[in-house]
């Protein structure tokens, strides 16, 4: 029963995603190239899916200072590996539209901000990472999960900075017990920071062999967020309801007094 309830979630995940996708695409040429106005919708058309996906979990952790110090490292080192990336593969992948101008429309604002991070998390993390872990495990699942979130960015220069920020956002998320409303502002402060933070800040660091550098230094340290990274979907017996439980390699504890 439970391998099936995954595969139905699994099928319901992919339904959204291409929901999203596809409205996306077919609505930036209703709305003459404009990405704005065609992402507000695209969300919109995804929004019946939070329904299905209710059930969010709220951050539950043992240590979470250190696991946000960690989350906040990341965000930042991720955040210069992927526009150190994104800017050196621009010149070999020219971008096939402009990026939106979101900085003088509040209404571009909350699209590139909010809602969108909150779409796009709500289907890879929330739908797709969370079920898919179950069939295929956690590895396999979050590279996968990242390969279609930077797959949905569709910019062939934007694919390896986009994946990089979708292994932050899985592990972010799976380091904070489940939680969606983590990953989502892990990605909005990301976004926030693209559009705040000037070019010229990244230019010293938009060099091939310095972007490589940073995008292995990044990736080693999701590799070790604190705690450990696992977590484990499972069924509430006699309820049918998925819930997420930390999987967290803790010793057996000593027989006799535990030590201070």
């Amino acid at each position: 029963m439970g391998r099936r309830q995954s595969v139905v979630g699994l099928a319901v995940a992919i339904g959204a995603l291409v929901v999203y996708l596809a409205s996306q695409s077919l609505l930036v040429r209703a709305f003459n190239n404009s990405l704005v106005p065609a992402m507000a919708l695209a969300v919109v058309a995804v929004a019946p899916f939070v329904l299905y996906g209710r059930g969010w979990r709220s951050p539950s952790v043992t240590r979470p200072l250190p696991l946000a110090l960690w989350t906040l490292a990341a965000l930042v080192l991720v955040w210069f590996a992927s526009q150190a990336a994104s800017v050196s593969l621009a010149e070999a992948f020219p971008p096939t539209r402009p990026s939106p101008d979101v900085a003088g429309t509040a209404a571009g604002f909350l699209v590139v901000v909010v809602a969108a991070p909150f779409a796009e998390e709500l289907l890879c993390r929330h739908l797709l990472h969370r079920r898919l872990q179950r069939l295929v495990g956690r590895p396999a699942s979050l590279l996968v999960s990242s390969s279609v979130f930077a797959v949905l960015h569709g910019q062939p220069a934007r694919v390896v900075p986009m994946l990089l920020l979708g292994l932050l956002l899985g592990t972010a998320f799976d380091a904070w017990g489940g939680s969606l409303p983590v990953a989502w502002a892990v990605h909005s402060l990301f976004n926030l920071a693209a559009v705040l933070i000037p070019v010229a800040v990244v230019a010293p660091f938009a060099r091939p062999a310095a972007a490589v550098v940073l995008a292995v230094a990044a990736v080693a340290l999701l590799a070790s967020p604190p705690g450990g990274p696992a977590t484990t979907t499972v069924t509430d017996a006699g309820s049918g309801k998925e819930r997420l439980r930390l999987a967290r390699r803790v010793p057996p504890e000593p027989s006799g007094r535990p030590e201070d």
